[in-house]
């Protein structure tokens, strides 16, 4: 593994050198096209390139890392067969840029990048335009699926999902257009492992005014794919149920819940009734962001294995609720406690 916190184009001389490097971190560097040549034809056993955050990478850069391709005489890139993981969010990286490497790099598992459902759209479309339906179906072998801030166009996701034959994760990005029956096309996956659903930032509205709901699309994907999921990411969305979560995600390790607005008094009083409510067993790393009642925030505590736990914008968190919850669970696992804008617990930072 190499990791580069700063870049400058003097290292293009180590690449030659670098044909057993496995993993490569460029992240937040200057790094540009040229350098991508370099990887391609070099680093012969890379599996993971990070350019995240990497501004002057192109649609160019990702043709030169698959050397060759609308670039006659360039040496061969080795990485088509070898490179598993590839990151470019925040990139320069077009849609063609992502057909590009979902074409030609072969052994690609992983692309990081919001607009790979609009690439692969546009892919299915230009099949159908050229009298080719079905050319690219179950090509591609990624296992996530990120949807962008843009508009959505009708039937973008069951088409997208038409050309992936391994998708078992899952990022939504909600948007005005966005509703529960075209999330519902995701129960044709085989298996889902994590599911993560939230709003666009460019879209001011509140949660219950968006068109993805928990009973009508959330709900219906856990009954499904719950006992294989391990984590969960839901942002401001409307009635979130936690009881619900609990039944039908008995593995879940992680759970962030964020932003959530409406009752939860009816499972609030559900809780209070039962001797001993249900808990997520599995879970490691929980994080809860605003308008999660305290309480429903002690009930998710009491999983024996929690790790990692984030707590944010929660006024009714006290100091003696906090020293009550710690005392009954002890937390012997517990390696990571984050208190932000809590202001009603002692130490709680508001930075």
């Amino acid at each position: 593994m190499l990791n580069f916190p700063v870049y400058f184009d003097g290292y293009l001389s180590f690449f030659p050198k670098l044909e057993n490097l496995h993993i490569l971190n460029l992240q937040k560097t200057l790094v540009d096209d040229s350098c991508l040549e370099n990887i391609g034809i070099y680093c012969s056993q890379l599996r993971s390139l990070n350019l995240n955050f990497c501004s002057y990478v192109t649609d160019d850069g990702i043709r030169r890392l698959c050397a060759g391709v609308d670039f006659p005489g360039m040496g061969k890139s080795k990485l088509c067969k070898t490179i598993q993981k590839l990151s470019i969010v925040f990139t320069s990286v077009t849609k063609q840029g992502i057909q590009v490497a979902l074409q030609n790099l072969l052994s690609l598992k992983v692309l990081e990048n919001v607009y790979i459902v609009d690439a692969l759209v546009e892919l299915a479309e230009s099949a159908i335009d050229s009298k080719q339906p079905g050319r690219y179906n179950n090509m591609f072998s990624i296992s996530t699926l990120y949807t962008s801030d843009a508009p959505y166009k009708d039937n973008s996701l069951p088409l997208a999902l038409s050309l992936c034959h391994s998708i078992n994760n899952v990022s939504i990005c909600v948007t005005k257009d966005l509703k529960d029956r075209d999330l519902l096309c995701l129960l044709s996956i085989k298996s889902l492992h994590k599911i993560d659903i939230y709003r666009s930032r460019l879209w001011v509205g509140l949660p219950n005014e968006t068109g993805i709901t928990f009973d009508g699309c959330v709900v219906p994907l856990l009954k499904v794919f719950g006992r294989s999921l391990k984590t969960l990411m839901l942002e401001s969305l409307h009635l979130v149920c936690i009881s619900s979560i609990i039944e039908f995600c008995p593995n879940l390790t992680t759970l962030y819940i964020g932003g959530i607005l409406g009752s939860f008094k009816k499972e609030r009083d559900l809780f209070k009734i039962e001797k001993k409510p249900p808990i997520l067993k599995e879970l490691k790393v929980l994080y809860c962001v605003s308008y999660i009642p305290v309480d429903i925030i002690m009930l998710l505590w009491s999983s024996p294995l929690l790790n990692t736990i984030g707590i944010y914008q929660c006024v009714a968190l006290t100091d003696d609720v906090l020293l009550k919850t710690v005392k009954n669970h002890q937390f012997k696992h517990l390696k990571k406690l984050e208190l932000f804008s809590c202001s009603s617990v002692g130490g709680s930072s508001d930075g």
